[in-house]
């Protein structure tokens, strides 16, 4: 640092890194401008620089035009302004990219205008996977284009580039540095990243997640010593551009690391293993014989004394909030779905988080209080036609008791529809609790499409959530249309794999087929509907009609208002003694009935999850279904399935036909389904990425 205090500019200065270089310049004497747009990072990191008279905060997209006149003269420019961690850079990639090129542009041009030296923040893995081990600056990296962190590792080599080019053609002077995994206080809970994960799993006692057999190698520095050497490359001669490697050369494998954790948290916790997510390098440690050259740097602190000090920092955020979160759903169990279900199982995963949940006493049996593990259970209204319609006030009004008598970080709404509205207006009541939004809801699109136009402020159930999940594309692009700018994160329904490999004896599925009705050589067609105009379940019974084989029967589980004409329309086509109306049946045995069919057929017409079809998929049932409700994602005509048109009845005969005639089609397809249920919609994976987003919202606000 020079003798003079400079005026310095820190994008991304209020994230991980950012936050804490800001106060190391701040204490060197210098004036600091931080500009973030809180993306990913949170308000609470410089909190206390904000009283400082030589520090000031400007909130901005980088990638929008830089507000010159406020910034005002600089003398340094620091760029650490994108998304880190796979579960932040993937959640919006386009945007990652953009924040790589066109903001990288827009801070060139800034430093390009106000003659500002400046620092880019690059990070190792522009090495990819690498060949060389260990990682050199001269090596230039095995990264695919086209995976799904290219938009973060190709995306830091673009604007490697950009910055290399702006010195060549403009003369700016630049640095480039490449940070290895940094860790320490100021990290994002529920970030994704290996050394957050793991100290929160650890200190809640919680099973940690590992990805792979934790053979694979990192390398990890204190976060101390990432900023100093920073700040030394930025005050080198104009001369040395870079880039320099910045990180630790302590190799180690995972297994080890999350060992070391367990043993300094005196953790009780057990590792689960998972698969190795896709293009995720096996090793990464960096060369840093220039750093130490031309630095005269190198890191000072162990990774004990570091994993102390970040232990104690999540210690005291553990201490420092009440993590309670206050869930809205219409249903919850004993009443099962696919919500109920999911909800349940994130609750289980999260021991040392107290859940409130409001829901409807849709069965007036059912207690109005109950607890269960960590989740308190409030059931309102009396068990009467008028629950569902009444829910969504009597929900916002048990909210708002509750929020009398506790404190929670998040309000969680389970869809937009009864659950939306409630909490909605507790985000209004209590504006700075996290409102987090599922998109998963049954509702048809044209019924949405009619609360919008009728009832303009449904709008403000999207546009009010600090956060949106949604299982599938088609839900997305509705929270767009409906106003919604922030962050959403498409994590779909998660399949608990085990439950479909579980051995069911010949004798087991002779029993089961004489309970149901059906004959030992009888092919089965199963249905899943909650008997609502939007399931299309005429169209299954026209398409019976059509179907010749005298040897099938069609089994509907579920129950539903339109139950009774359904019931009629079978006997008017005379097709009573081809199906089979089961009405409510548990999950377990679901999955039985499941397993024992042929044929999976979703003729729904709009709405739904269509997570049945990923159980279908899972229980190697060949699935013939419309797209409705995110089906799209995953359900591919003629590779894992037959996609069918809504309304279509001879698209459905057709495909039965099919399925019944060509054994190795059929195969084919099921061994497709089987892949992808493994690759990508296994229960573990899916409730790792929801609590991830829990953990992320609990820390902040």
């Amino acid at each position: 640092m020079g003798k003079n205090p400079q005026k310095i500019l820190v994008t991304g200065g209020a994230g991980f890194i950012g936050s804490n270089l800001c106060e190391y310049l701040l204490n060197q004497g210098n004036e600091v401008i931080c500009l973030d747009n809180f993306f990913t990072s949170k308000k609470e990191n410089i909190g206390h620089l904000l009283p400082n008279r030589n520090f000031r905060l400007i909130e901005h997209n980088i990638n929008e035009p830089l507000p010159v006149i406020r910034i005002g003269r600089i003398d340094r420019i620091y760029n650490l302004a994108c998304p880190a961690s796979p579960l932040h850079y993937q959640f919006d990639p386009v945007e990652t990219i953009k924040t790589n090129v066109l903001g990288v542009i827009n801070v060139l041009e800034l430093a390009r205008k106000t003659g500002a030296k400046i620092l880019q923040a690059s990070t190792s893995e522009v090495y990819g996977d690498p060949k060389e081990h260990p990682q050199k600056e001269t090596y230039n990296g095995s990264v695919s284009p086209i995976s799904i962190r290219a938009c973060y590792d190709e995306g830091k080599r673009c604007a490697e580039t950009l910055f290399a080019d702006y010195h060549r053609q403009y003369g700016i002077e630049i640095k480039i540095v490449r940070i290895f995994n940094t860790y320490g206080p100021k990290m994002a809970a529920g970030d994704g990243r290996v050394v957050s994960n793991f100290v929160l799993q650890a200190l809640n006692n919680e099973d940690i997640t590992m990805y792979g057999d934790g053979s694979q190698t990192r390398s990890f520095q204190y976060v101390s010593d990432t900023v100093e050497a920073l700040v030394k490359m930025m005050e080198t001669t104009k001369d040395i551009v870079g880039p320099i490697n910045i990180g630790n050369p302590h190799e180690v494998t995972l297994r080890e690391f999350c060992e070391r954790i367990l043993e300094l948290t005196n953790s009780k916790s057990k590792i689960v293993f998972l698969p190795l997510p896709a293009n995720d390098p096996v090793h990464r440690q960096p060369d840093i014989t220039l750093a130490k050259k031309i630095l005269n740097w190198q890191p000072q602190i162990s990774l004990d004394e570091g994993l102390a000090k970040t232990i104690d920092y999540f210690k005291n955020q553990l201490n420092y909030r009440e993590r309670r979160v206050l869930a809205i759903n219409l249903s919850y169990l004993p009443l099962i779905g696919g919500v109920e279900l999911t909800l349940s199982e994130i609750i289980k995963s999260l021991p040392a988080v107290e859940f409130d949940i409001i829901t409807a006493r849709l069965d007036k049996n059912l207690p109005k209080f109950e607890k269960s593990g960590n989740a308190n259970i409030y059931r309102i209204g009396g068990g009467s036609g008028l629950d569902k319609i009444l829910f969504p006030l009597r929900a916002f009004l048990k909210g708002q008791k509750l929020f009398k008598e506790r404190k929670y970080n998040t309000i969680w709404a389970k869809s937009s529809t009864y659950a939306g509205f409630a909490a909605m207006l507790l985000k209004f009541r209590f504006p700075k609790t996290n409102y987090l939004l599922t998109l998963r809801e049954s509702t048809p699109e044209k019924r949405i499409k009619q609360l919008a136009r009728f009832m303009p402020f449904y709008k403000l159930v999207y546009k009010k959530a600090d956060f949106i999940q949604a299982i599938g594309s088609s839900f997305e692009k509705r929270a767009r249309e409906l106003g919604y700018n922030g962050v959403v994160s498409i994590i779909p329904g998660a399949i608990d794999v085990k439950q479909f490999k579980e051995e069911i004896s010949n004798e087991e599925q002779d029993r089961l087929k004489k309970e149901l009705g059906v004959e030992p050589d009888d092919k089965i067609v199963v249905s899943i509907s909650h008997f609502a105009e939007q399931d299309g379940m005429e169209n299954l019974i026209n398409a019976a009609s059509l179907v010749k084989n005298q040897n099938l029967k069609f089994i509907i589980i579920g129950e539903g208002r339109q139950k009774s004409l359904i019931e009629a329309l079978i006997k008017d086509y005379g097709l009573e003694n081809r199906f089979i109306i089961l009405g409510y049946v548990d999950n377990p045995q679901t999955i039985k009935i499941l397993r024992l069919a042929d044929i999976f057929v979703r003729p729904a017409i709009s709405g739904g999850s269509g997570i049945t079809v990923l159980e279908a998929m899972a229980a190697r049932t060949l699935v013939v279904s419309t797209l409705a409700g995110g089906v799209n994602d995953f359900l591919i005509d003629n590779k894992n399935g037959f996609v069918i048109n809504a309304g279509d009845s001879k698209a459905i005969a057709d495909r039965i036909n099919t399925a019944l005639q060509d054994e190795k089609l059929r195969n084919e397809f099921l061994d497709a389904a089987e892949e992808l249920i493994i690759s990508k919609y296994y229960w573990e994976k899916i409730n790792s990425k929801i609590r991830n987003i829990l953990e992320r919202m609990l820390f902040t606000g």
